[in-house]
């Protein structure tokens, strides 16, 4: 609680440094304040489906949100059948949840700004699909406790340390409007169609007995469609970024 109340502290300080810097600009450098979006939030809905490129980005996220709800069903059915005690599931999660972050910590800060300007953001949004693809094969073919904290670990780390910053990257070359209403469409539908969808199929597949197997096999074509939207995806940034 204490290292939280200290975050959540120095976000708004933050907050309140950006405040003044964005006054500064007005006052000395001549730029001009902004004015508030107009429209409402249908337009966003519009903006999206008229624009390929946002759509695209809208595919990546349903796809991302879908790849981490079959990890997260796999999860449960595992934790649930391997540790009936709530301390232990407790203290695996915890366990996670604490490496993922420093992972993500450090490759945030050490090799994602060096990977997104060396490749682009198209090639770094591709490692995530073949990351979440090779473990949920790993999950599914062999299930075991030290094989669930590797793979949350690991996809943890590609979702939130290297795509994460690469997918915020492709809103800098759409225009104010669309950032800040269509991004906010883009990740209500994209991550909820995602999680609602991806349990359904999940479920659906454990229903029919299909077992792993079929978990594998779906994911292959999911993963490979999820690698062409990526690349599409860095391909349509290259193009946009003259433009600005």
């Amino acid at each position: 609680l204490v290292m939280s109340a200290v975050f959540l502290e120095l976000a708004v300080i933050g907050t309140a440094q950006v405040r003044r810097l964005g006054e500064r600009l007005e006052r000395d450098g001549g730029v001009p304040p902004d004015e508030p979006t107009p429209g409402d939030a249908i337009q966003g809905f519009v903006q999206v489906v008229k624009s390929p490129y946002l759509l695209g980005i809208v595919a990546y996220v349903l796809l991302t949100a879908t790849a981490a709800t079959f990890v997260y069903m796999e999860q449960a059915a595992l934790v649930e059948a391997t540790l009936p005690d709530r301390v232990e599931r407790t203290e695996l999660f915890a366990s996670i949840d604490l490496w993922s972050q420093v992972c993500v910590f450090v490759v945030q800060t050490l090799i994602a700004t060096r990977l997104i300007a060396w490749f682009g953001p198209g090639i770094v949004l591709a490692l995530l699909p073949i990351a979440q693809a090779v473990g949920i094969t790993a999950l599914a073919s062999a299930p075991a406790i030290a094989t669930l904290v590797a793979v949350q670990i690991v996809t943890r780390t590609f979702t939130h340390g290297l795509a994460r910053p690469a997918r915020e990257l492709l809103f800098t070359v759409v225009s104010r409007d669309e950032k800040y209403r269509a991004k906010n469409v883009i990740d209500v539908v994209g991550y909820r169609l995602g999680d609602f969808g991806s349990s359904w199929l999940h479920q659906g597949l454990k229903a029919l007995g299909l077992g792993s197997a079929a978990l594998i096999a779906a994911m292959a074509p999911i993963a490979a469609v999820w690698i062409g939207i990526a690349i599409l995806l860095g391909i349509g940034y290259r193009k946009r970024v003259p433009e600005r």
